[in-house]
């Protein structure tokens, strides 16, 4: 069982940081969970707060950059990720 922890849906990256310090160090952010929950499941972790990073506009989207390298955002899902036409 996955012990109880409140969730947090920050809007922008400031909001995440004031999250995060609000949680005094016990907090965990999260962009999809699967392996987060499942650590936490087992034991291995334990969180009071956990701050889903999913609806922040500025951690989604891929870009090339100046030196050709592909940016991709930690909240950009695999499914934008495989119909990108840059990754292709």
């Amino acid at each position: 069982m996955i012990p109880r922890f409140s969730l947090e849906r920050p809007e922008s990256l400031d909001d995440a940081i004031a999250a995060f310090s609000a949680t005094s160090g016990d907090g965990a952010y999260l962009a999809g969970g699967t392996e987060l929950l499942q650590v936490m499941k087992m034991g291995f972790a334990q969180f009071d707060t956990l701050i889903d990073l999913k609806r922040i506009e500025d951690l989604r989207g891929i870009s090339r950059l100046e030196d050709g390298a592909l940016w991709i955002g930690g909240a950009t899902t695999h499914r934008e990720i495989e119909r990108s036409p840059l990754v292709r």
